[in-house]
């Protein structure tokens, strides 16, 4: 009994778990273009939604049970849809360093809960995903909401896809000579 209670838990906790990516997914594919860039008055008139994926994160405590894959995608997703939900909170406005609260930037505000915990955007791409799960390419997988850094992708990060994703959005930061530039001297 204790082995069915266990395997309803765990298909449960999947199934919401792939349910709530792929919510946020459509967010995704629907107000980001194949360029990255967001369409944040039409992602305004669909907050709802967002607000729905941000409530599963609020609920979802993250385990090292779960593969690293699942662990970075699951961070990733966070890190994103936070930065989406403070444009969102302070849209209409003309950059992410406008937001200011308490002399604080909009990565070092501790709004973005995750698990019953309340982190700042800063806490989760340096302490849990740069430190915890390192990898480089972690670097394409957050966006900051700025013209310099890498692209948004138009699609959620899942544990099946997360390798594969940040390997693409890598080789098309680096080559993305808007962003990079490189010369003899530089």
């Amino acid at each position: 009994m204790k082995k069915l209670a266990f395997f309803l838990f765990v298909s449960f906790s999947f199934t919401q778990l792939q349910a709530q990516t792929s919510i946020f997914n459509n967010l995704l594919e629907t107000h980001v273009s194949k360029q990255g860039l967001v369409n944040y008055k039409n992602l305004k008139a669909d907050e709802a939604k967002l607000n729905t994926y941000i409530s599963y994160l609020e609920k979802t405590k993250p385990t090292s049970s779960w593969s690293v894959a699942k662990q970075k995608a699951f961070w990733i997703n966070a890190y994103n849809a936070y930065t989406l939900k403070i444009i969102l909170n302070n849209y209409p406005l003309k950059s992410i360093t406008d937001i200011k609260e308490d002399g604080k930037t909009a990565w070092k505000i501790p709004f973005a809960k995750v698990g019953g915990k309340t982190y700042t955007l800063d806490h989760i791409e340096h302490e849990i995903l740069r430190k915890n799960l390192f990898d480089p390419r972690i670097h394409v997988g957050v966006n900051c909401a700025s013209g310099s850094c890498p692209k948004l992708a138009n699609m959620a990060f899942t544990e099946q896809n997360i390798d594969s994703a940040l390997e693409k959005l890598m080789i098309a930061f680096v080559n993305d000579s808007s962003r990079n530039k490189l010369s003899e001297k530089k």
